[in-house]
């Protein structure tokens, strides 16, 4: 039994069904008639069944909070297809998942982990990858108190202390190395790992850089993710810079290196890119 926008749902023998929570009729309450009459969750029909209505009711007598000392009588025959309360199930298992994720955390990781466990009829009954996925997003962003996505790249307020600060070592240390600020409509935030930087060298040789950016991947109102990363000694490479872009062009790229270039405490010796004209 669950409750979501007002409504009561039941599953019996692999169905689901649901009431309103408020009925607007002029009958007497149900607890005081000692019985509810509840419809098929597909009362409506759907596109995967020619949108046919299915008027099978659940008859529910006796306790109504407690499913030990309650009755249940199905009247009519199901016209909607096979039972959706194990797909039901498995989606709900999902959100409840997506509700303990870590801020970090992938959003399809609830996904991944509850559909191994359920049959392929239950599989086959769940919605599409795209809905499930804006559900646990949504689920996500709820638990954890994340803002909503800017409507435009001025609209962006200050940025969270979660995407402003890491903890770590029992250390909270400012990410942010530069950001044009609100009512900016090119508006470019970089962030920067003070542990990579702290661990550069400094001997007076030169840094070797590589940096790139992204083709088609980038925060909705921005153009591009944009990253530098730095060779160590012993050969790997680590970021160092993160930046989300507003335009690829010229005069941004120039921005973005003279934001940067301060907190390079020597000269680049090299540096490896792959750049087109923008």
């Amino acid at each position: 039994r669950g409750e979501r926008q007002g409504t009561t749902l039941y599953a019996f023998e692999g169905y689901l069904y649901h009431r309103n929570a408020a009925g607007n009729s002029d009958r007497a309450p149900a607890r005081e008639r000692g019985s509810l009459s509840c419809r098929c969750k597909r009362y409506r029909g759907f596109k995967g069944n020619g949108y046919r209505k299915c008027h099978a009711r659940l008859l529910v007598t006796g306790n109504f909070d407690d499913v030990r000392f309650a009755t249940a009588t199905v009247k009519g025959s199901h016209t909607c297809g096979d039972p959706d309360a194990p797909s039901m199930k498995g989606y709900i298992e999902m959100k409840e998942k997506a509700a303990e994720l870590p801020v970090r955390a992938r959003v399809m990781e609830p996904f991944h982990e509850v559909t191994p466990t359920m049959d392929n009829a239950a599989v086959m009954g769940l919605p599409r990858r795209k809905a499930i996925h804006e559900t646990l997003r949504k689920t996500k962003k709820a638990s954890l108190g994340l803002p909503t996505a800017p409507s435009s790249r001025e609209g962006l307020a200050a940025l969270p202390p979660a995407f402003a600060h890491v903890d770590a070592g029992g250390l909270s240390r400012s990410t942010v190395l530069f950001d044009s600020g609100k009512g900016d409509k090119d508006r470019l935030i970089i962030w920067m790992d003070p542990w990579v930087k702290d661990a550069m060298k400094n001997d007076g040789g030169g840094f070797h850089i590589s940096v790139d950016g992204t083709f088609k991947t980038s925060p909705t109102h921005w153009s591009q993710q944009f990253t530098v990363m730095v060779r160590f000694d012993c050969g790997r490479m680590f970021p160092l810079f993160y930046a989300i872009l507003p335009r690829k062009n010229q005069n941004t790229y120039e921005r973005f290196f003279a934001a940067i270039e301060g907190s390079l405490t020597q000269d680049v010796e090299s540096c490896m890119m792959d750049f087109e004209y923008a």
